[in-house]
């Protein structure tokens, strides 16, 4: 079982019940797991429109938000891997994860983009940005990083990652292809990363689903 193979039970068993619930602006939304799979799909044709291939780094830096999953599942899908980077690191820690794990791309933030400027030297596998709520800085002017609008690049891809020959459809990723590379807290030196296959997420979700016995209508607070 891969997550890619685990997102698609989801949809196929629970499609219009709710798999997100957030606030934004003092108001709840929702998104179903048929929404969700839409918007994985488009985060796929974002990737490939960028070049990126199965076993490629691709890393997300940001707080927890409802494009959090979104954009992991679409990497996942597309057969690389997940570099998730905890949004409160400080610089030298952030330049040392993103160089370590030689990501090409990364999802974030606009209001990230100071500490991504200092960073710039020092992380040279990486060509290309995408930033949530980019449109309030861009554009932005480097000379070896490319910077994108994350919601522009949604309506972009739209209708490609929509038709019969969308990204997301053509890559197959493996139970033992590394889903992450997780960081440890580097307390005692640098952090390091783990590389954690399919095989190793999907093997937890029974377990513990059991442990802690989930059921289809629970909320779960993240």
């Amino acid at each position: 079982m891969t997550l890619k193979e685990l997102l698609a039970q989801s949809v196929q068993q629970r499609g219009d019940a709710v798999a997100l619930r957030y606030k934004r602006q003092e108001r709840w939304h929702t998104v179903t797991y048929n929404e969700l799979l839409a918007k994985v799909r488009r985060v796929a044709e974002i990737l490939a429109r960028f070049g990126v291939k199965p076993g490629d780094r691709v890393a997300i830096f940001r707080e927890n938000a409802p494009e959090w999953p979104e954009i992991y599942f679409g990497i996942a899908g597309m057969a690389a891997t997940a570099v998730p980077v905890d949004a409160k690191l400080q610089e030298q820690e952030v330049a040392h994860v993103l160089r370590d794990s030689g990501a090409k791309l990364l999802f974030s933030d606009a209001k990230y983009y100071p500490l991504l400027r200092d960073v710039e030297p020092h992380i040279p596998d990486m060509h290309t940005v995408v930033l949530t709520d980019g449109h309030e800085i861009l554009p932005i002017h480097s000379r070896r990083i490319k910077y994108f609008d994350y919601d522009q690049l949604i309506k972009d891809v739209s209708d490609q990652a929509g038709g019969e020959r969308r990204a997301y459809d053509r890559h197959h990723p493996k139970d033992d292809d590394v889903a992450s590379f997780i960081y440890t807290s580097g307390t005692t030196g640098r952090q390091k990363g783990t590389m954690l296959t399919h095989r190793t997420f999907t093997a937890n979700v029974p377990g513990c689903a059991q442990a802690i016995r989930v059921r289809a209508d629970d909320n779960v607070l993240l």
